[in-house]
């Protein structure tokens, strides 16, 4: 009997690797700027998003029978906050995005519940209306006072 034949290798061209080695296309730098214009050229339209966000929840939360919120509606209220928090954090609106999350946070602990308070998410979304883009900032002491409060009516309803 006759050995097998070996079998021959061959190394494949790296098209992706030589083109990453090879000199052209933009500057680090330059794009860095460009997609910095880019984010600014957007920068309003975004703020209308949280605002509209904003809307859409407190309609929610408003409409609920009886302030007892539905877990649907929680759902709603989860998926408008990450895109406040996305858009605030893209945008440096760090108070705006802890407020968001202590939002989020509410409506995850509201889920487990059995009576869900619209009241809760109201006030929420009344804080993070103050810290809107658009709105006059307030102190630095104010927003640490309104936080440890936002923190005390999540405490709340903790299990």
């Amino acid at each position: 009997m006759s050995a097998p034949p070996k079998a021959k290798m061959r190394k494949p061209d790296n098209r992706l690797g030589e083109m990453v080695e090879e000199p052209g296309g933009v500057e680090r730098d330059d794009a860095l700027n460009a997609a910095g214009g880019s984010l600014e050229a957007l920068r309003e339209e975004s703020i209308n998003g949280i605002e509209a966000a904003f809307k859409e929840i407190e309609t929610l939360a408003r409409s609920s029978l009886e302030g007892d919120v539905s877990t649907e509606d929680l759902q709603s209220v989860l998926q408008l906050t990450d895109r406040i928090i996305t858009l605030a954090g893209t945008y440096g609106f760090d108070l705006l995005a802890t407020v968001a999350r202590s939002l989020g946070d509410l409506a995850n602990l509201l889920m487990e519940l059995p009576k869900r308070s619209a009241g809760a998410i109201l006030v929420h979304i009344h804080a993070a209306q103050l810290f809107s883009p658009r709105a006059e900032a307030p102190t630095a002491a104010k927003a640490r006072e309104l936080l440890a409060e936002l923190r005390k009516v999540n405490e709340h309803f903790s299990p």
